[in-house]
């Protein structure tokens, strides 16, 4: 078959079940929704072994052949089965064609229908319990559990006087959340998308402990700035049922893994364009995040971030973020024993916490140090500096490889000759 007849039958296939499900549900018809609608169709082509292009989404399963024909005949404003309303020789011809399914589509729909009229908080309970594949299941909970610390972080926060005694449990329970979710991620092999999940995590790691140093006492301000936090992860038209929302959630969900049907190598490569243009949408939506909490106080000192190291006994990850939230230090003179270089221009030092070390790189000199404090590292970074300045700057040309020679002019140039 070609690819339009594919399209066509997966079409028919669905006006067949949900024009089958109105009639069954009756006036219960009015709890699906369009998210609701879309899974019964997906769960009903499973059961009777339809071929139907789907994948698992941010609450199930998702069709797009399902969702087109939900948006075409189930009402324009709200879409709802209870507006379904197909023409009638396109019912005729969707029953016609699937006509030795009906019956186990129908027989699908009743046993389906008890959990499709339950409250959306219980759909989707049921559906991540009951329903996720196996492998995925730990990635969809730990989402809900996720998604509710956010809600709770800021609605906590707002009555600072009723739930003090929760205050003390947001930093141990963010830190076990975010390791779990890592660890919940194999599925996804783009490291861009990684970076932008792991930079939101930091920012919010970060923004809570300078909370939590301020006592948890903030303002309207700062409430504002964690309500977009939540939205930047999870929009609010999500959490209402909207399927298509740019958010950091949308790019984590496993629905190019689970992809099959008929159509699933187009439908892949139609989500992929999708993914690009919502990792587009959110890099600056997160460094204006950044430069937010950055303008109201949201961000813990070097000093208040070495003291949270040292209460963790250096267990703590930061993937190198602090390179881009922390101003860079100015490094004016190197000191080493009785010797001191005064530069011609401060050298921008941006250092960043990994594996128990503070680390220090500069590219252009190919000077790179790691140790245990900030202070040694600078120490050290000194060190290096000089021993460059020691055997390279003062070297003869002659004795000196070509990129000996180039390292030796950068590093001269560097340096205040009265200095010396």
């Amino acid at each position: 078959m070609s690819v339009r007849d594919l399209e066509t039958e997966e079409k028919m296939f669905s006006v067949a079940v949900l024009y089958a499900a109105k009639k069954i549900f009756g006036y219960k018809a009015k709890y699906l929704h369009a998210t609701k609608m879309v899974k019964l169709v997906a769960l009903v082509a499973e059961n009777v072994g339809y071929n139907l292009t789907r994948g698992w989404y941010k609450y199930g399963y998702y069709a797009p052949s399902a969702y087109d024909v939900i948006t075409e005949f189930a009402g324009k404003d709200a879409y709802c089965l209870t507006s379904f309303e197909p023409p009638k020789d396109l019912v005729d011809s969707s029953f016609e064609k699937f006509g030795a399914r009906v019956t186990s589509i129908e027989n699908s729909i009743g046993d389906l229908e008890e959990f499709f009229v339950q409250k959306w908080k219980d759909f989707v309970a049921w559906v991540y319990s009951e329903l996720v594949p196996p492998e995925y299941k730990n990635f969809y909970l730990t989402h809900v559990e996720f998604k509710n610390f956010l809600m709770m972080f800021t609605h906590y926060l707002k009555s600072p006087s009723v739930w003090r005694w929760q205050f003390d449990k947001f930093g141990p329970r963010l830190a076990n959340l975010v390791d779990r979710y890592n660890n919940a991620l194999e599925h996804i092999k783009d490291e861009s998308i990684l970076e932008i999940f792991r930079d939101f995590m930091r920012l919010l790691e970060l923004v809570e402990l300078r909370i939590e140093n301020k006592n948890f006492e903030i303002g309207d301000r700062e409430l504002l700035f964690l309500e977009d936090l939540q939205q930047f992860y999870i929009n609010k038209q999500t959490m209402e049922g909207a399927l298509f929302t740019k958010e950091l959630w949308m790019l984590l969900i496993p629905y190019s893994e689970t992809l099959v049907g008929n159509l699933a190598d187009i439908e892949h490569e139609n989500y992929i364009k999708k993914v690009e243009d919502t990792k587009e949408f959110l890099r600056p939506i997160l460094s204006r995040l950044i430069r937010r909490a950055k303008d109201l106080d949201l961000l813990p000192s070097i000093a208040e971030l070495e003291a949270k190291i040292r209460r963790l006994g250096g267990e703590y990850t930061s993937r190198g973020f602090e390179r881009e939230i922390y101003e860079p230090i100015p490094l004016k003179t190197v000191h080493w024993e009785m010797n001191t270089l005064t530069l011609r221009e401060p050298v921008m030092l941006r250092p960043f916490y990994s594996n128990g070390n503070w680390n220090i790189e500069n590219e252009d000199l190919g000077i790179m140090v790691v140790a245990p404090s900030l202070d040694q590292c600078l120490l050290d970074f000194q060190e290096e500096f000089f021993i460059l300045w020691t055997e390279y700057a003062q070297a003869p040309d002659e004795t000196l490889t070509e990129d000996a020679k180039d390292l030796k002019h950068r590093i001269r140039a560097l340096v205040l000759e009265d200095s010396l």
